[in-house]
């Protein structure tokens, strides 16, 4: 029988293992960084600016056509540098194909963004280097390893004065400031390892990046918490080539000071949040008043646990009569990046169709904006279930449309958005199914002038907290120093 912890000689020929394959890597890449300099050096960009000395920027985001609050994030700071720096050449690194022309209709229309079309794309070939499904173990730090193939396909086909890493592979950013000679900069959306997947693994419970087999073994779980610290130490060092680094809450501000550490000086900016046109909507609900109308914003990824939300809505309906039941509905909307998150979508009508809720569960999949607008302006009560979200744009959009907001306990929900307002309630915070339908009870029972009041109170604390124009005035803020350093150099 296996002992319940590691043997000392599997610790002592894990430690060497160690050893042995860092003095490769530090051999491997002084070997590496000649031969990339000499390359680097012989081959000029195929970009120009008709002002050669002209500042130019570049953003590694591989999926730039993407409609999540990362692609709002690149867009939304790219609009802003063309107001401050008109001269300055911006280049974005994708994989996606597609032209430029199309790629700014889609900005228009998913985000209300115009920009300027004095954008550059380079398109880059190596996307199987970075996708998931390339890499059925070891995933993160394989990905990230192959986030340098791209990294240097991106480099030999541009040479940026400033690279920003807005998608969230730090090893890009010490490859561009050594072999590119790069200011370099990073919006961290959400840390690639954190203290908490470190607790969740010691735990030993299942979740959707701890499967069952590891968490049912001592000496996996073991291994994969060694795994994962090495890792992070490795995601430090990079992160620590940043100048300047940039976070979205004070949840990921937090992890990122204990893996980084505090010389990585992260600065939290608030994503940028359409708030104004959504608070555009009436704050009393536009349908008729017995109906109570549930909804949740977001993509239909693995870690939104959209099935909690429709066991929740499940458990709510076993609390009201046949009657009262019948008048509820629990709207979906989301959207799908691939076929696994299609399938997704298809495992949840399944498991709506097994409680025999089907019928009031509604999926919208990619709503044009003035749909999802009508959708937010009849809901009572929004719900968002992901653990450790890192920010929640979603949550701030659906506050500002004036839906009643039940948030995780945890992360960007608890610690920046559901928050008192001058003292009053802005919404409710939930742990788990059970919980999440005990506040739609409670929401439910409310009269319409308590509901009113809190729906009030979401939307001005986020109409102040949380703007496009605030973000925009932060972005500019926080990376002048930048400019100013290609400018001096």
């Amino acid at each position: 029988m296996l002992s319940n912890h590691l043997p000392a000689y599997l610790l002592q020929i894990i430690c060497l293992l160690i050893i042995i394959l860092k003095t490769i890597l530090i051999a491997t890449c002084v070997f590496y960084w000649f031969k990339v300099k000499r390359y680097v050096t012989r081959h000029k960009s195929p970009i120009t600016s008709t002002n050669p000395r002209a500042i130019k920027i570049a953003f590694f985001h591989p999926y730039c056509n993407g409609g999540g609050g990362g692609e709002r994030v690149l867009w939304q700071t790219i609009h802003a540098i063309q107001i401050k720096y008109p001269a300055v050449v911006c280049v974005v690194y994708t994989c996606d194909n597609i032209n430029l022309k199309d790629l700014l209709d889609n900005i228009s229309r998913a985000f209300y963004i115009d920009l300027l079309p004095n954008i550059e794309l380079v398109y880059l070939n190596g996307i199987r280097y970075i996708e998931p499904k390339t890499y059925p173990r070891f995933t993160i730090l394989l990905q990230n390893l192959g986030s340098l193939l791209l990294a240097h396909e991106a480099l030999h086909k541009f040479q940026p004065d400033i690279f920003v890493d807005t998608i969230g592979y730090a090893f890009t950013i010490p490859y561009f400031k050594v072999f590119g000679r790069a200011a370099t900069c990073c919006y961290v959306h959400y840390p690639t390892v954190s203290t908490d997947m470190l607790e969740k693994v010691k735990s030993r419970k299942d979740s959707f990046n701890n499967d069952t087999k590891i968490s049912t073994s001592v000496i996996l779980t073991n291994l994969k918490i060694l795994y994962y610290r090495t890792f992070g130490y490795i995601y430090g060092f990079a992160g620590l080539r940043s100048d300047v680094t940039l976070v979205n809450s004070s949840w990921t501000k937090g992890h990122i000071d204990a893996i980084w550490g505090p010389r990585a000086n992260a600065e939290i900016v608030y994503p940028p949040c359409d708030t104004s046109t959504f608070s555009g909507l009436h704050l009393t609900r536009q349908k008729p008043e017995d109906r109570f109308i549930i909804c949740s914003l977001g993509q239909f990824r693995p870690e939104k646990n959209h099935a909690c939300q429709i066991r929740a809505f499940n458990i709510f309906l076993q609390g009201l009569d046949e009657v009262s039941s019948g008048l509820c509905e629990l709207h979906m909307i989301g959207s799908c990046r691939d076929h696994d998150d299609i399938r997704r979508v298809q495992e949840l009508k399944l498991l709506s169709e097994s409680l025999g809720i089907e019928r009031r569960v509604k999926f919208h999949i990619k709503l044009p904006f003035t749909e999802l607008l009508q959708c937010l302006s009849v809901c009572d009560v929004a719900m968002h279930t992901m653990e450790n979200e890192h920010f929640g744009i979603s949550l701030v959009e659906m506050m500002a449309a004036g839906c009643i907001m039940i948030g995780h306990d945890s992360g960007g929900p608890k610690f920046d958005i559901i928050c008192d307002y001058e003292g009053d309630k802005t919404g409710f915070l939930a742990k788990d199914e059970i919980g999440f339908a005990e506040k739609l009870k409670e929401v439910y029972l409310m009269n319409l002038e308590e509901r009113m009041a809190i729906s009030s109170n979401g939307r001005k604390y986020v109409l102040d907290k949380f703007s496009i124009d605030t973000f925009e005035r932060e972005i500019i803020l926080k990376t002048e120093r930048l400019f100013n350093q290609s400018i001096a150099s």
